[in-house]
C-alpha cells in the first residue's frame, strides 16, 4: 500500500513540474468568428485552430492568409509569421512570389465603385495586365469580394454594393446562404 501512495505522489511530483506549455491553456477562448462560415465552408480550414490564431490576427487578415496558401505555395504558419512580424499583404504577396493580380475579380465594365474597391479598378483598367501595390485594406476587401462572391454565388457587383452599404460578411452569407454545388 505505501509503495501505491508513493507511486501516486511521484506521478503527481512529475506533472506539477511539466513546463507551461505542456499544460492546457488558461486563456479566455475567443468567441466564435465572423468570418468562421467561410474558414470553414469556402477554405476548407480548421476554424478551433483559427480561433486560437484570431487572439493575436484579426479574422480579415486570416481570411487574406488563407486566400494566399491556396495561391501559393506556402504554409499558413508562414504567411501569419511575415504579417506578425509587421509584414503588409501586398509585401507578403510578393514574398509568395505572386502579384496583386491575384486579387483581381472581374467586375463588368462601367461600373462606379466605392473605396477601397475604386483605385484598384481604376488602375487595372487604364494598364491592363500591369501589377501595383495595393494597401492592406484594398486586399482585405478584395479577398472578400471573391471569398463572398463564390461563396453565395453572388456576381461580384452584388457583393461590392452590399459592403458599400455597410453590410458585414456574415449578413450578407445569411442573405445569401450558400447553394449547394
Amino acid at each position: 500500500m505505501h509503495r501505491i501512495g508513493l507511486y501516486a505522489s511521484f506521478l503527481v511530483a512529475l506533472a506539477m513540474a511539466a513546463p507551461a506549455e505542456d499544460r492546457a491553456p488558461t486563456q479566455t477562448p475567443v468567441g466564435p468568428l465572423q468570418l468562421g462560415f467561410l474558414f470553414a465552408g469556402y477554405y476548407g480550414a480548421d476554424v478551433a485552430d483559427l480561433e486560437r490564431r484570431a487572439a493575436w490576427v484579426s479574422e480579415y487578415d486570416l481570411a487574406v492568409a488563407l486566400n494566399l496558401v491556396r495561391r501559393a505555395n506556402t504554409s499558413l504558419d508562414d504567411v501569419l509569421d511575415w504579417r506578425r512580424t509587421g509584414s503588409s499583404w501586398d509585401t507578403i504577396t510578393r514574398r509568395c512570389g505572386r502579384g496583386c493580380e491575384v486579387y483581381f475579380i472581374e467586375l463588368p465594365a462601367g461600373l462606379r465603385l466605392p473605396e477601397p474597391y475604386a483605385r484598384p479598378y481604376r488602375n487595372w483598367a487604364s494598364r491592363p495586365g500591369t501589377d501595383q501595390r495595393l494597401t492592406d485594406e484594398e486586399v482585405r476587401e478584395l479577398v472578400l469580394l471573391g471569398a463572398l462572391s463564390d461563396y453565395c454565388s453572388l456576381p461580384p457587383q452584388e457583393v461590392v454594393r452590399l459592403r458599400a452599404a455597410g453590410q458585414s460578411p456574415r449578413a450578407i452569407a445569411a442573405s445569401h446562404p450558400r447553394r449547394k454545388p
